[in-house]
């Protein structure tokens, strides 16, 4: 059953380009809000596909491995000593950008961040910024940060992708 959804939901959608692709899915009423990049392996016929859902031989729905990638699970990442050891690190170590303070660019940087199984940061990006001087001044302190305490889905260390706002505020002296 779960195959026939699958196919009948993201099958004209497929392009059989490849042997391994990447998709969000929700398992189950179980697993209702945890999400993970599970991964699909598509085996196709034929190299020209006038019709994708009729070349499609098999899609095999793996279980979460070291692989997988989680946006919400049950136990999250943390800074090593908490969120308080991280504000202290980030104030420590962000060095306001020369130019953005001249020119009065100041506002919050939404990075985004992959933290691994292993606790390493990794896949650091801007997901939005003000001004492309404050986006590299947190891209730079967050790849600066020590080994994160990973997080957990059932138990299992998994890695997580974790958003964090900075924000860039110029005081008037």
């Amino acid at each position: 059953m779960l195959l026939k959804k699958i196919r009948r939901s993201v099958a004209s959608q497929l392009v059989c380009t490849g042997i391994l692709m990447f998709i969000v899915l929700n398992v189950n009423k179980v697993n209702a809000g945890v999400f993970a990049a599970m991964k699909v392996d598509i085996k196709c016929s034929g190299k020209d596909i006038p019709n994708p859902p009729d070349s499609i031989l098999s899609i095999n729905v793996n279980q979460p491995d070291s692989m997988d990638v989680f946006f919400t699970v049950e136990e999250i990442p943390n800074f090593p000593g908490g969120d308080d050891a991280r504000i202290q690190f980030l104030a420590e170590n962000i060095k306001y950008p020369r130019e953005a303070r001249e020119r009065g660019i100041q506002g919050t940087v939404y990075i985004t961040f992959l933290i691994t199984t292993t606790g390493e940061i990794k896949d650091v990006r801007n997901l939005k910024s003000p001004h492309q001087l404050l986006a590299d001044e947190a891209i730079r302190v967050i790849k600066l940060m020590p080994k994160w305490i990973p997080g957990k889905q059932k138990g299992k260390v998994v890695n997580v992708q974790y958003n964090m706002p900075i924000k860039f505020t110029l005081t008037v002296d």
